[in-house]
């Protein structure tokens, strides 16, 4: 008798998946001279760091104010339009009573 099953194209092994990300970063011996070193680099590094930082930061609000006016502008426009209406209505309900 013939087994007209194919067997599967991928077979599973008794292998963990480990998901990296999870993992402890490892833990690299450095000597004195590096980790002095890197601190050397970062301190040099801040003042573009914080170039940077006042850039973007100084992007972001000026983004933020650009759409704020203009959000202003519109409530003010709206607000302006039902004053405008308010008032129209109430000279009408005047002339209709003669009030006025």
């Amino acid at each position: 008798m013939k087994n007209s099953l194919k067997p599967p194209r991928f077979v599973p092994t008794l292998t963990e998946v480990v998901n990296i990300a999870c993992l402890p970063a490892p833990q690299i011996q450095t000597s004195p001279d590096v980790q002095r070193l890197v601190k050397q680099i970062k301190q040099q590094m801040q003042p573009w760091i914080e170039q940077k930082l006042n850039e973007e930061l100084e992007e972001l609000v000026q983004a933020v104010h650009a759409t704020l006016a203009n959000r202003w502008d519109e409530l003010r426009n709206e607000l302006m339009l039902e004053i405008n209406n308010h008032i129209q209505k109430a000279v009408e309900d005047a002339f209709k009573s003669n009030k006025l």
